[in-house]
């Protein structure tokens, strides 16, 4: 797949996210989904407050409030990787790259397989 610098941005699906968050807990969202976007395992992070708080330039205790808004509204969740570490996840990010690799597994087959289907008839 190739590499990512951009993303959609839907402006409605954000402010509906994020309404019930302080400023804070806003940016420090913010922050979490680019490193999620970036991150080899699509969707996820270490829960890892010091490494929040980096990203977001915040102090530990602003961070670790920001985060307990976003997890209590249900924005990310808290999950176990294979390993048993607690990470954090965003159901709508690796929603986007499951589809997205479905759709660049059909690609390399040559598209969609109902409109090369169709497209054949036609010729036919």
């Amino acid at each position: 797949m190739a590499s990512e610098y951009w993303f959609k941005f839907k402006y409605k699906d954000w402010q509906n996210d994020v309404k019930p968050l302080s400023l804070t807990a806003r940016a420090i969202l913010l922050e979490m989904i680019i490193y999620m976007r970036q991150s080899p395992d699509k969707g996820t992070m270490p829960h890892d407050i010091r490494l929040i708080s980096r990203l977001s330039g915040s102090l530990t205790e602003e961070a670790t409030e920001g985060l307990s808004e976003i997890l209590k509204f249900a924005i990310l969740d808290l999950a176990k990787n294979e390993r048993g570490e607690e990470i954090i996840v965003s159901r709508k990010i690796t929603k986007e790259f499951e589809i997205s690799r479905i759709n660049a597994a059909n690609g390399s087959l040559g598209g969609n397989p109902s409109i090369k289907r169709n497209s054949l008839n036609r010729t036919a």
